[in-house]
Order: structure tokens, then C-alpha cells, then sequence
């Protein structure tokens, strides 16, 4: 476990360099009133685009803006529709963490060998993770981590249907939890884009933490579903499909799709744009 735990660290070191090499979000620059620093990112930004230089022009009036004052978590709940979103997705990002790392550590293996059991869907994600903003771009946040989270649920839950023995080593109960956990860390990274899109430049990193404050405590929750195994291999594919089911029908009250919409930068505008008609719940 050591070695292990020592060969994740030396992998992820070289993302330290990160902190020289990208710049700081212009948005956050221009809300905290660092005005000129942002139109310095902007400006080696466009020049990178082949972009006119001009347009640095329309920063000219926020030269005397003044800075954002400090935000707290707690400001997004004092707007309802901004705290209908953070809860909901809270919840989300819960319960597909739960089924996610629950997966990942306790599929079932029915006599197949482990390793094969484990490194299939972290190489069927490898490819889709290369298409994902494709995805988004053409299903939608919303649509992306819905369907996902709905169809993961009733993957597993066919896994009731299928009898016990008739087929050597249950191998479609296997296949339903891989599709299962790859279609989970597709719905992860759509929560992820969906979350940045949602919420205030001047408290998106608050919410983001919130949310996977909340997806950590799935995650704790998750090895103890693996006690389940002394009764019925297929206990814990049913409750991970219990609570991915739920996190999708919670999803459907988050509103808007950010679907080729402009980011709100204060609490004001993400409170309007929350407050839109929610077109999912026409049939509630």
C-alpha cells in the first residue's frame, strides 16, 4: 500500500509546476478589481488565438470598478434558487461519488480474476474522457449528468433480473457494472463542468468545495457497502442503484442548462438565471 500510495505522489508532482506555468482566471482578476493584471492574461491570450488586440478594449469602462468583497458559502444560501441548486448538487455529487469509488473497490468478481475485474473500465474511461466537452457541448450539462445518473441506476438494477447460475460466472452482472461505472465517471465529469457553470465567479470555488466536501463523505460511506458481500455479492449494486436513481431524479430540479450560456459573475445574476423556468419539471 505504501508503494502504491508513494507512486500516486511522484505522478501527480509534476502538476505542481502548474502554479508557474497557468494564469490566473481573468474573471476573478477583473471581480476582485485587478483590472490591468487581468488585461495582461487577456492580452498574451489573444495573442496565443491570433485574436485582434482591440478587443481589450471593452475593459476600458471597469477600470474604476470597485473590488468584490469577500464571499462566504454562506451567501449562496440566502438566495433560494441559488441554494436549490447548491443542495441539489450536493446531493449529486454525493451519491455518485458513493456508487462511483463503491464500484471501483466492490465489484463483485465471481471467480474472474481481479485485475481484469479493475483495470477494465479505468481504460474504457481513458477514451471517453478524451470526448467529454464533445458530449457536453452536444447533450448539455444537465442532459449529460441526468441521463447518466438515471441510466447507471437501472443498469444495476437489472442485475435482479438475471438469474443466478444460468450463465458461467454471472457475466452479465459483471457487464452491467462496468457499463455502470464507466457511465458514473462520465456523470462525474459532467457534475464538475456543470458545478463551475452554475454558480458566481466571486464564489465558485466556494461552491465547488462545498459540493465535493459533499462527494468525500460519499466516498467514506462507500467502503462500508462492501459488508453487504457476506449476504449477496448483488446487495451492493442494488444499493448503489438505489441512491444513483435518487441523485437523478434530485438533478432534474437543477436549473439552468449552462449549454452555451454566459457565466454569471455575482450573486444577483446567478440568482436570475436559477430563477428561469425549469423546462425538465413540465411533467411534475
Amino acid at each position: 500500500m505504501k508503494l502504491v500510495e508513494l507512486t500516486l505522489g511522484l505522478t501527480l508532482t509534476p502538476f505542481l509546476l502548474y502554479y508557474f506555468i497557468v494564469p490566473e482566471s481573468p474573471r476573478w482578476l477583473i471581480s476582485k478589481g485587478r483590472i490591468d493584471e487581468a488585461r495582461t492574461v487577456l492580452k498574451k491570450a489573444l495573442k496565443m488565438n491570433n485574436l485582434p488586440i482591440s478587443r481589450l478594449e471593452q475593459l476600458d469602462h471597469l477600470d474604476n470598478k470597485e473590488p468584490a468583497k469577500n464571499g462566504y458559502v454562506t451567501d449562496l444560501l440566502k438566495y433560494p434558487a441559488m441554494r436549490r441548486n447548491l443542495l441539489c448538487m450536493c446531493f449529486c455529487w454525493f451519491t455518485i461519488a458513493l456508487a462511483a469509488i463503491g464500484l471501483s473497490y466492490n465489484t463483485p468478481t465471481f471467480g474472474w480474476n481481479t485485475y481484469l475485474v479493475f483495470s477494465i473500465p479505468p481504460l474504457c474511461v481513458i477514451p471517453i474522457t478524451m470526448v467529454m466537452p464533445f458530449f457536453e457541448n452536444w447533450a448539455g450539462r444537465k442532459g449529460l449528468l441526468s441521463f447518466t445518473l438515471l441510466f447507471t441506476g437501472f443498469i444495476l438494477l437489472t442485475s435482479l433480473a438475471i438469474p443466478k447460475g444460468k450463465f458461467a460466472y454471472n457475466w452479465p452482472v459483471l457487464m452491467f457494472a462496468w457499463v455502470a461505472n464507466v457511465a458514473l465517471n462520465i456523470s462525474w465529469s459532467g457534475a464538475v463542468v456543470f458545478t463551475k457553470d452554475l454558480f458566481p465567479t466571486t464564489h465558485r470555488t466556494m461552491a465547488f468545495g462545498a459540493v465535493a466536501a459533499c462527494g468525500r463523505a460519499g466516498s467514506l460511506l462507500a467502503p462500508y457497502v462492501i459488508m453487504l458481500d457476506q449476504f449477496d455479492p448483488i446487495l451492493g449494486l442494488i444499493f448503489y442503484s438505489f441512491w444513483v436513481i435518487l441523485g437523478g431524479v434530485v438533478s432534474i430540479w437543477i436549473w439552468p442548462e449552462t449549454k452555451k450560456t454566459k457565466f454569471p459573475d455575482s450573486l444577483e445574476e446567478c440568482e436570475k438565471m436559477a430563477q428561469t423556468k425549469n423546462t425538465w419539471l413540465c411533467c411534475f
